[in-house]
């Protein structure tokens, strides 16, 4: 129902206005149509009739029972085309416009104007019957006899009072073709005969496609009187809208506000690009009708919030995309995303800058939400974050719409298959397969795989949709895509990658991905790369990265209803998941057949021992790794006598509690919760930052610089403890919202939710105790980053292998724990030896990282294997230091000199050292002369002077106070006095804290960076 900008002209009294489809309301009465015509009686002769019945839609019918259309805004058209009608052996009147324009209303109504005998006198008493091209040739007898038949229905047609609505007259082109024969098409076949023949005939049809008929049948065009019904503006479409929302209301029994109308009208305009106003909005209108009981809470009344509702679930679309006051969490984004798709944080900040600019409207609105390059070797997760994204943005991975283009290589065949060809025999090849699939989903991701196995022509045709966001099929018909994202996916350059693997710090294979994107860049053309928003390298995956993958998806596992539903609580030893990282990790095919390792190892022995033993409701069952296969035990009744406290809880996130026990844990953390939230004034804190941001948008809030900046500092500092106490309570609430659903579903739905409940629950488990620590923090060094620096300790004619190797390993420990909580990592120092490193320093950048981890500084003792002794324990030593990563007050750091050179080793840490700093303290002839300190490492040169800035003050202190401690206790150097934990690892494998007498018997799971039970328990110590 869709109108131009000229004003409705008004109904009479006795009309009854009517919506397509909707029944007449109680109380009206419908006029008959008046008698004469060609007809005695009014009616077309009864062969004609029962013919016409047989493909024909009865117009005249329908608008005696009130079920057709009222064209508000559309007199001028209407009348037009009575006017062209009422005069036989003129042009035929064509309704022409865009997809939803309102072509057919305009039709309808016309037919409405007919029956109330509101029209010429020559159309008085005439019946009105729809068709289109299709059903056309099918009440014909079909592709073989509708040539011989069609001449003798138009004869009749001339002669009777019957006037033929025939739409989607542009899709008669190239239809009526028996496959393998020649001869004329319907489009064809019609020109020759209207010129002899003069039925009354109204014909529809899409501007462009129209366009492409007369182009392929010059003669059709002095045949046809073009009406345009152009798409309405957005004033006169509102008009429209409140009209035809008085209809609905008096149909359905429901109010609809002036709200309600208005946010169809919006959202219409802004998603639903490849339809036309106000055919578009009322759509929306009505099919929020349809589900108005349930979305308006019984108030009969249809609000803004009632259709926002309904556009989410039918879109897909998160509400903060929908909604410009619903909030946008962009650390919640990160996680969701990083959850999935993990080790590519470049490739996630870039898609999350997309997402950040079309949630504030700042994109371009002329070209597609986004479109993207994805480098790199196989099994990394370009794929994987290209379904994370669909799932994120439109609701699920069905809203991938995928090519793989190496199926496009025929330089004969490739470009008409995917955009169409305009000389194709049927209507599918003419369209084209991207446009055949798009047209089905107007919001999604376009996911081209291997582009670069697409032959180059291929390139340039998809440079239009990439700069404008148009698919211009072989039908000549438009197809908006700026609600789309188009990721394209290539190998190109992945054997450019050094095969290595291992953790590296703040060194993403920089020198393989320069190439990488070299190549890529003189594979396509300037103009192909400069249209793409983004180039994203997909660097080869550490195993630590798979490790977290297999944990992920042996949680999958787990999760799954036969589990679930029998409540079974499985636990997965470490040694399990180094296998699967083993055998289900290949550096050609990167994570692509972990899955399939997972369902080989774990799923079917799981189901096998479940099938025979019949697993009580409730059992503990545990997966281990023996002799380089994964056993299943199932521990008896009263068997578990808990190894240790720090064992049982990392099993937490692996096992799947029933619903009513969940309930109550979940209870109880949620007073921790609110009694949290009070504890620390979170609402009053809230609403100071909330009045900060406000302040900070007026005029003279920056007349103050100074005192500006100490606003924004401190509004930072609360912010980020507000974050901290919302993203738990935040938890708690999904959690909660899940197991109500648990409760409220059954099956496969209840499974499901189960599941996420649990996940929620491990997570909020983990991060409330944080949480509650870390609101304590006041001083602002506690709430800053840190400067970790680890040194081997060497004593005296002992072989530095062995304590540097320890080093190395503490180093990476902390980067892991870094890692994992989303902190920034950057290496700063790495002096090496052999494998390992006598000194490290690196930086973490992160709300509270000084306060978790300052408790760190003192000796780090590791008992291991003797490497020359079988049986024999040797223990080695590394001690760590911690500052914190703030500015230094006063002029502590102002007599720093740094000099840089260029360095081209490998490291340890990080592949290449690309960069020596000597930083020298102090003057020449001072007191206890100068200090120089060196620096190896892969960072600007601005960015590490800023950090000796702000580290070198902090370390002369310490090493101050370290001379004076070592000189009081004699020249040994310290081990034993600040001792903070023991690491064994020989025989009986076990970590024990000096201070805190906390202990685990999962050493390995400690070193890849699960520290946060020691530094909470430590912190919480501390505070008191």
């Amino acid at each position: 129902m869709v109108a131009s900008e000229s004003q409705p002209s008004p109904v009479p009294p006795d009309a009854v206005r009517m919506i397509p489809g909707e029944p007449q309301p109680v109380g009206a009465v419908s006029p008959s149509p008046p008698v004469g015509g060609p007809a005695a009686d009014g009616q077309p002769s009864q062969d004609l009739a029962a013919r016409l019945s047989t493909f024909c839609t009865d117009l005249t019918q329908l608008a005696l029972d009130g079920k057709l259309s009222v064209a508000y805004g559309r007199d001028a058209e209407v009348e037009e085309a009575l006017r062209a009608l009422a005069s036989p052996g003129t042009l035929f009147p064509m309704l022409t416009g865009g997809p939803r324009s309102g072509k057919t209303t305009v039709a309808h109504h016309v037919a409405n104007r007919i029956v109330r005998a509101e029209c010429p006198e020559p159309l008085q008493g005439l019946r009105v019957y729809e068709t289109t091209p299709s059903r056309l040739i099918n009440g014909l007898g079909g592709l073989h006899q509708w040539m011989s038949e069609i001449n003798g229905l138009l004869a009749l047609l001339a002669q009777s009072n019957v006037v033929l609505f025939l739409r989607d007259f542009h899709t008669a082109l190239g239809l009526g073709i028996p496959p393998g024969e020649s001869g004329p098409d319907l489009a064809s076949a019609l020109g020759d005969l209207l010129q002899s023949a003069h039925p009354r005939m109204l014909f529809e049809a899409r501007s462009r496609g129209l366009e492409r008929l007369f182009t392929e049948a010059p003669a059709l065009r002095s045949l046809f009187a073009p009406i345009k019904v152009d798409a309405m503006m957005r004033e006169a479409a509102a008009a429209v809208i409140r009209r035809a929302a008085e209809d609905l209301e008096i149909i359905h029994e429901v109010g609809i506000g002036e709200d309600a109308c208005d946010e169809a009208l919006e959202l219409a305009a802004r998603f639903l690009l490849n339809e036309a106003l106000p055919g578009s909005a009322l759509d929306m209108l009505k099919d929020t009708l349809t589900t108005a009981g349930a979305g308006n809470g019984g108030t009969k009344t249809l609000t803004r919030a009632d259709v926002r509702h309904r556009f989410i679930q039918r879109s897909g679309l998160p509400e903060f995309l929908v909604n410009d006051d619903a909030p946008y969490d962009e650390e919640a984004a990160r996680k969701f995303l990083t959850q999935r798709v993990f080790g590519q944080e470049v490739a996630v900040e870039a898609v999350l800058r997309m997402i950040a600019l079309v949630r504030a409207r700042l994109n371009n609105p002329q070209r597609p939400m986004g479109v993207f390059l994805f480098l790199g070797p196989t099994g990394v997760g370009k794929t994987e974050l290209v379904k994370a994204l669909a799932r994120f943005l439109f609701g699920g991975e069905e809203r991938i719409v995928r090519f793989n283009m190496a199926d496009f290589n025929n330089p004969w065949t490739a470009v008409d298959r995917m955009f169409g060809d305009p000389h194709g025999s049927t209507e599918l090849e003419r369209l084209g397969m991207l446009s055949a699939r798009m047209a089905q989903q107007t919001f999604a991701v376009l996911l081209l795989d291997e582009f670069e196995k697409a032959i180059p022509d291929m390139y340039q045709r998809f440079l239009q949709l990439f700069d404008e966001g148009i698919l211009i099929n072989g039908q000549g018909e438009e197809l908006n895509l700026r609600n789309t994202v188009i990721v394209l996916t290539s190998n190109l350059g992945a054997q450019l990658l050094n095969p290595q693997l291992g953790f590296r710090v703040g060194d993403p294979v920089e020198e393989a991905e320069r190439a990488i994107i070299r190549e890529s860049e003189a594979y396509f053309r300037p103009e192909f790369i400069n249209r793409l928003d983004a180039v994203c390298f997909f660097k080869p995956l550490s195993r630590n990265v798979i490790r977290q993958i297999a944990q992920r998806e042996v949680n999958d596992v787990i999760a799954r209803e036969g589990i679930v539903r029998r409540g079974l609580r499985v636990s997965v030893d470490d040694s399990v998941i180094d296998l699967l990282v083993e055998r289900g990790y290949d550096l050609r095919f990167g994570a692509r057949y972990l899955k399939r390792q997972i369902e080989r190892s774990i799923t079917y022995p799981l189901a096998r021992q479940i099938a025979r033993k019949r697993l009580p409701d409730g059992a503990t069952v545990r997966l281990i790794a023996r002799g380089g296969e994964i056993a299943v035990w199932v521990v008896d009744e009263g068997g578990e006598n808990g190894d240790s406290r720090l064992e049982m809880r990392d099993a937490i996130s692996f096992q799947s509690l029933p619903a009513k026990e969940l309930r109550a844990r979940l209870d109880a953390l949620g007073e921790r919760v609110e009694r949290m939230m009070e504890q620390h004034h979170i609402a009053e804190l809230k609403a100071r930052v909330s009045a900060m941001i406000e302040r900070i948008g007026q005029p003279d809030f920056w007349q103050h610089p100074q005192e500006a900046t100490a606003q924004i500092e401190a509004m930072n500092l609360l912010s980020q403890r507000v974050d901290q106490a919302e993203n738990v309570r935040r938890l708690f609430e999904q959690c909660d919202g899940a197991l109500k659903r648990v409760a409220a579903a059954r099956g496969k739905a209840a499974a499901g939710d189960l599941a996420e409940a649990n996940r929620l629950y491990a997570e909020l488990a983990r991060e409330l105790p944080l949480a509650e620590t870390m609101l304590c923090l006041r001083s602002d060094e506690d709430q800053a980053g840190a400067f970790v620096t680890v040194r081997a300790i060497v004593a005296a004619n002992e072989d530095a292998a062995l304590p540097a190797e320890w080093a190395r390993d503490l180093a990476l420990m902390y980067a892991e724990w870094a890692k994992a909580r989303g902190f920034p990592v950057a290496l700063v120092n790495e002096a090496t030896a052999g494998d390992g490193v006598l000194e490290a320093t690196i930086n973490i950048t992160g709300f509270g990282a000084y306060a978790l981890l300052k408790g760190e500084t003192g000796s780090h003792r590791l008992v291991r294997q003797s490497p020359k002794r079988d049986g024999e324990r040797v223990s080695v030593w590394a001690r760590v230091e911690v500052f914190p990563d703030a500015p230094v007050a006063g002029n502590a750091a102002n007599e720093v000199r740094i000099e840089h050179r260029p360095l081209r080793e490998p490291g340890v840490l990080t592949n290449k050292l690309l960069r020596q700093t000597t930083i020298t303290l102090g003057k020449l002839g001072e007191a206890g002369g100068r200090r120089t300190l060196v620096w190896r490492h892969a960072l600007p040169a601005d960015e590490i002077e800023g950090h000796a800035r702000r580290y070198v003050p902090r370390w002369l202190n310490a090493q101050q106070q370290l001379a004076r401690v070592t000189q009081a206790e004699g020249d040994e150097p310290l081990k034993l006095a600040d001792q903070v934990r023991t690491y064994t690892l020989f025989k009986q494998a076990s970590v024990k804290d000096a201070r805190t007498g906390l202990t685990s018997t999962q050493p390995k799971k400690v070193l890849a960076g699960a520290l946060d039970e020691f530094l909470i328990a430590y912190l919480t110590a501390s505070l008191g």
